[in-house]
């Protein structure tokens, strides 16, 4: 099933992703835990409903974490946007709107707990283990977020 292999690819690439973090962002890093809530929708870009297929956390997320609240409000939003590629494209931090989604193929991938830039790594990060992002789809989302992050986790 698709969310235990997403589920499996941000096990495998939190630890590393958030490593490279510490080292080129540690202002947005210090004190974060490594944890926070991974959401999956089916894309219904042809004016359907979204269709949520698994919320659920990583790691140990603090009772007082509003992360399940951000990863379902992220991917959400970017299904009501069929022609937005990331979050970012509808981010308005004083509505707390977030990045951190992204489309990967039909799906949308979301994350939250972690600085909104390490989100969106994680999530690009994921998509391209799981070979359903290309590199020129990555290069989209580089630019509209302008996310340093994103070249250090890929080079």
């Amino acid at each position: 099933m698709i969310h235990s292999s997403v589920r499996r690819s941000v096990k495998k690439l939190i630890g590393p992703v958030c490593a490279r973090a510490y080292d080129f962002l540690p202002e947005n890093m210090a004190g974060k835990s490594v944890a926070g809530y991974v959401c999956i929708y089916g894309d219904y870009s042809d004016g359907g409903f979204p269709r949520i297929i698994s919320l659920s956390p990583i790691g140990e997320v603090l009772p007082t974490s509003e992360s399940f609240f951000f990863a379902d409000e992220k991917a959400k939003r970017l299904s009501s946007h069929p022609t937005h590629v990331s979050s970012w494209q509808s981010r308005d931090k004083e509505r707390k709107r977030y990045g951190g989604a992204i489309r990967a193929g039909a799906l949308i991938l979301s994350f939250s707990g972690l600085p909104e830039w390490v989100d969106e790594a994680l999530m690009v990060a994921v998509a391209a283990d799981m070979n359903r992002i290309t590199e020129e789809e990555i290069a989209r989302v580089t630019r509209i977020s302008e996310n340093p992050l994103l070249q250090v986790v890929r080079g």
